[in-house]
């Protein structure tokens, strides 16, 4: 056993930041194995060991009540005996031409046997065991009167089996009676047995002439009808291209009559394109293309006006450099240039318009044949659609024929060969399975069921399955927070500590507010000092200096906590205020004696000042504020300018302020408050504090911005299972014997002075 204290077991340290939530899994999903093992070792008690008793209890009853004799609803008549029968079966000789003489193989003898099951079990055999005399005057038949309900219940009931290891099978039936049993299996054995021996060769003769011959010639009739109208088809309808083949060439065709009209249509659509564009453009903004230049070149009257043109240039030339600009012959010569010039470009234009309208014919030429290509594509499209249609109809008709060809084709054939193989038992008296009773059916002396053996492990094995199923489903319908786990991992909050129960301590202790100072060495006061530590570890010591104690709901054990956690400070030889908050239901007066009338309130109105309600404790280092007359308006009293005051001035006397306050999602006051100290934190009740309560609280706070240091589960469970049974054990088992008494704990602490205190 370990000697090492629980209180270990909870030191998480609180991150300095707010963490990122991760997303809730269902607890279905997200037990593990040591959980299922603390849920079993938890409900063992209840509800799993109850049901383990009960269930194999109320088997082990009802097996021996039946045993007894007695009649159980729904269970039906008990005891039953059972009477058993053997039937041989020899199995047929194969032919000596195909496998051999006198050669027998397992298939051919568990076919026979299997044969031979079918047929002792066929209502017309059964029928004739209910006609039996001797059948009829037994206390089975006579429960019921109806005969067609009797041949159900005998059908039901009755078991036939192959034997191991032999060629034979068994023939079981169980009554209430064991006389009865074997009466019917003895009438069924010997009704069946003579029907087998008056079967004939003339039997399979009159089967295979008046059944299978006849199914055989309607068979090869319906086959030679369809052989014909496939034949007729294929001869009807040769203008269907791949008809043979089976598939539909028509098909195959409208395909690419599709691709060549979608590319008819993008060159219409271009061709209209150019046409239009040219109908609308002004042939003086068009660049002239290389043909109309080539054109124009070898026209020959732009020929000679350029060579005239040419040849006055020169003349030009030479008479300004003979007889100067300003010459008369100069000047005609220039007027003359001037003409040819004009002559030229106004047939240049000439010559460019007819060319534009040259390409204005061509490209509506062009577009009239492109369109005139694409309706003669859609017009065969149209008609290819329609054969392909006419293919499809064809075709799939010419399909179905042919898989009706090779359906009849095939059963025609198990046909030939069901024939074949009764040609061969007709041939051959040796070839049919014999069938002989090798034993009758004797009167059993104990009951075949209900056996012990068989109702009491099943009954074990239920009651586990029951006791584990009610235990996980009690787990996971109960919502509420029962281990430190449970609130981190639901609620996504650090753990400071865990609380024990107080009717699990060993020490007594009377006041649970006052544990720490009235039973030091008891294990609850230990849990204490480690949600000291825990939130010593969780920031500076100056981002702590005052801290609001609250709970989501009200009797949680808040005060319990903000009374303990305030001692605990303080005999860490830190200065601790303690200050009453709830106004709505005062606690400190109760634990804190000579605490005055005069509290907190008067303080937040002005009244008083924080020296004159200071209560000093005979507990080194801690002094307490009670919370005075109640407010009616308590949330604007917390944001007033005296609350400010109260913390500044408490908080530079004090090493550390601890306020006990109200429920946070009762009232609006814990919210307010804690939005003026350095953090909150959260107690939460196992077993009664759900998980959503505890969630909203957390929510509650973070979107306000108030930091949670962590929270603390009170009054955790010591049951097995549980948080404490063997932890509380092993811490006693390492303190010294004598520290385990304790004094009677006192019910409040005096105060040794009230205010006014120099602070």
């Amino acid at each position: 056993m370990t000697t090492v204290p629980v209180t270990t077991q909870d030191r998480i340290p609180v991150p300095m930041s707010v963490p990122v939530r991760p997303a809730q899994v269902p607890m279905a999903m997200g037990m593990s194995l040591p959980d299922i093992w603390r849920v079993i070792k938890q409900r063992f008690l209840w509800p799993m060991l109850p049901i383990l008793i009960i269930v194999p209890g109320l088997f082990t009853l009802a097996t021996y009540l039946l045993l007894r004799g007695a009649t159980l609803p729904i269970l039906g008549e008990y005891p039953r005996f059972e009477a058993v029968g053997v039937v041989g079966v020899q199995a047929p000789r194969l032919k000596p031409m195909e496998f051999g003489e006198g050669r027998e193989t397992v298939d051919a003898i568990n076919r026979s046997i299997a044969n031979e099951i079918f047929r002792i079990r066929q209502p017309d055999i059964l029928s004739r065991v209910l006609g039996d005399s001797q059948v009829m005057q037994t206390d089975w038949y006579k429960k019921e009167t109806d005969k067609d309900k009797l041949l159900v219940a005998l059908q039901k009931d009755l078991e036939v089996r192959q034997a191991p290891d032999v060629s034979a099978f068994l023939v079981i039936f169980e009554t209430r009676k064991p006389s009865d049993a074997v009466v019917i299996v003895k009438q069924l054995m010997q009704i069946y047995g003579q029907f087998a021996a008056s079967e004939s060769r003339t039997k399979y003769v009159d089967e295979k002439t008046l059944v299978f011959l006849k199914q055989q010639a309607e068979l090869k009739t319906q086959l030679k009808d369809v052989t014909t109208q496939i034949e007729s088809l294929v001869v009807q309808q040769g203008s269907v291209a791949g008809l043979a083949e089976n598939k539909n060439l028509e098909s195959e065709k409208l395909r690419g009559l599709l691709i060549e009209s979608a590319h008819a249509e993008a060159d219409k659509a271009l061709v209209k394109a150019q046409w239009d564009f040219l109908r609308i453009i002004d042939p003086s903004q068009l660049e002239p293309t290389p043909e109309v230049m080539a054109a124009l070149d070898s026209d020959p009257q732009i020929f000679q006006l350029k060579q005239a043109l040419f040849f006055g240039r020169q003349d030009l030339d030479e008479l300004l450099r003979r007889l100067g600009p300003n010459h008369k012959s100069v000047l005609a010569r220039l007027s003359q240039m001037t003409s040819l010039e004009k002559e030229l470009e106004g047939l240049i234009a000439q010559r460019q318009n007819q060319g534009m309208e040259l390409q204005r014919r061509q490209a509506e030429r062009a577009y009239d044949a492109a369109f005139k290509t694409a309706l003669a594509i859609q017009e065969q499209i149209l008609e290819e659609r329609a054969k392909a249609k006419d293919a499809d109809k064809i075709l799939l008709k010419y399909q179905q024929l042919l898989e009706q060809q090779k359906a009849l084709e095939e059963e025609l054939a198990k046909l030939n060969e069901h024939i074949n193989q009764l040609d061969l038992i007709i041939e051959n008296e040796d070839q049919r399975a014999k069938v002989s009773i090798l034993q009758m059916p004797r009167e059993a002396k104990k009951p075949s069921s209900p056996k012990y053996l068989v109702n009491v492990p099943v009954g074990v094995l239920l009651g586990i399955l029951l006791s584990f199923g009610v235990a996980m489903l009690l787990e996971l319908m109960d919502t509420s927070v029962r281990t430190s786990r449970d609130v981190a991992r639901h609620a996504h909050i650090p753990i400071l500590g865990t609380i024990p129960d107080l009717d699990f301590e060993e020490i007594p202790i009377e006041t649970i507010e006052l544990a720490l100072h009235a039973a030091p060495r008891s294990m609850i006061a230990e849990a204490f000092r480690t949600v000291r530590a825990n939130l010593t570890l969780t920031a500076p010591a100056e981002r702590q200096r005052s801290i609001l104690v609250t709970s989501a709901q009200p009797g949680e054990g808040k005060t319990t906590v903000a009374v303990n956690l305030a001692i605990a400070i303080a005999q860490n030889n830190r200065r601790v205020l303690l200050i009453d908050a709830n106004f709505h239901r005062p606690a400190l007066r109760q634990f804190f004696a000579n605490i005055p009338t005069e509290g907190l309130s008067n303080v937040l109105i002005g009244q008083s000042k924080l020296t004159d309600v200071v209560v000093k404790t005979n507990l080194p280092n801690l002094d307490v504020v009670g919370s005075g007359p109640i407010p009616p308006n308590p949330s604007e009293l917390m944001t007033s300018t005296y609350m400010r005051q109260l913390l500044s001035q408490a908080t530079d006397t004090y090493d550390q302020v601890v306020f006990d306050g109200p429920p946070a999602l009762l009232v609006s006051d814990a919210m307010v408050l804690a939005g003026s100290l350095d953090g909150v934190i959260l107690v939460c009740r196992a077993n009664s504090t759900s998980r959503g309560v505890l969630l909203r609280a957390r929510e509650q706070f973070e979107r306000a911005g108030i930091r949670i240091f962590g929270g603390v589960l009170n009054g955790a469970s010591g049951f097995r299972g549980g948080y404490f049974r063997e932890q509380i054990r092993s811490y006693y088992e390492y303190q010294p014997a004598a520290e385990h008494l304790a004094g009677p704990t006192p019910k409040a602490l005096p105060g040794e002075s009230k205010g006014p205190q120099k602070l």
